[in-house]
Order: structure tokens, then C-alpha cells, then sequence
């Protein structure tokens, strides 16, 4: 992937690679946990660099005692890196890819919530008064 890729315009994927990606990345995520996700959304800096992390779990309530299903995608936002949209593999549980610019990890963070019909929690681990 070229490193000065602009994936969105703010409302839709414009690049192709990133359509696929993201066609992908939604099955992968559908087959984790099915329909109608929860999606925790929270933003955080590490080291200097900045991530959007979701979590997304199963909607319906576990009855049967097994551990509930999940999968985790946290992008991280590296405005001089290179961008990586990794391939999900068969039954992986997390991806972290990487773009340029934080209006594409919102962009993407929409676009996942309305194509899995997800209900959005936001959460703040430090929520100041």
C-alpha cells in the first residue's frame, strides 16, 4: 500500500485496497460475534502514537456459561508511518492496522457501526469533571 494513501473523504472509502480491507475486516468481525454488536469505542496514546480502539462482543446474553465472543481492532493513527491494512486470518480475534489520519480511523469506526448495526458505547478511562 503506497504510504501516502488517503482512505475516505470523511463519509465513504475512496480507495479500493481499503474497500476490500474493510469488506473483510466486517465478515471477520460478524463471524466473531455475529449480529447486532456491542461496540466500545475508546481513544488512547501510547508512546507517542494515537489509537482508536474497538471492542466489539456478542449483543445477546451468554447462557451457557462458555466465554463470551470478541474481537478488538485498534488503529493506530501514524501520521508519518506506513499505512498497513492487514488481511484478517481465519478465527483471528484482534487486528491493529495502521493509517495517516484520524479522520479516517472515525471515518472507518462509522462505517463498521452502521454495516453490523452496532449499538456504540464510548468509553473514557479518565473522565474528567
Amino acid at each position: 500500500m503506497k504510504d501516502d494513501i488517503i482512505l475516505t473523504n470523511g463519509e465513504f472509502i475512496i480507495d479500493h485496497e481499503a474497500k476490500v480491507w474493510l469488506d473483510q475486516v466486517c465478515g471477520t468481525i460478524k463471524d466473531a460475534v455475529g449480529d447486532h454488536p456491542k461496540m466500545r469505542m475508546y481513544p488512547y496514546r501510547k508512546d507517542g502514537c494515537d489509537y482508536l480502539a474497538m471492542d466489539f462482543d456478542e449483543s445477546v446474553g451468554n447462557v451457557t456459561g462458555r466465554k463470551p465472543n470478541g474481537f478488538s481492532l485498534t488503529i493506530a493513527i501514524a501520521p508519518y508511518g506506513k499505512c498497513e491494512l492487514e488481511i484478517p486470518k481465519v478465527g483471528c480475534q484482534e487486528l491493529v492496522p495502521t493509517i495517516r489520519d484520524s479522520l479516517d480511523a472515525i471515518t472507518i469506526a462509522g462505517i463498521l457501526a452502521t454495516r453490523l448495526n452496532a449499538t456504540v458505547f464510548f468509553n473514557l478511562w479518565a473522565v474528567e469533571s
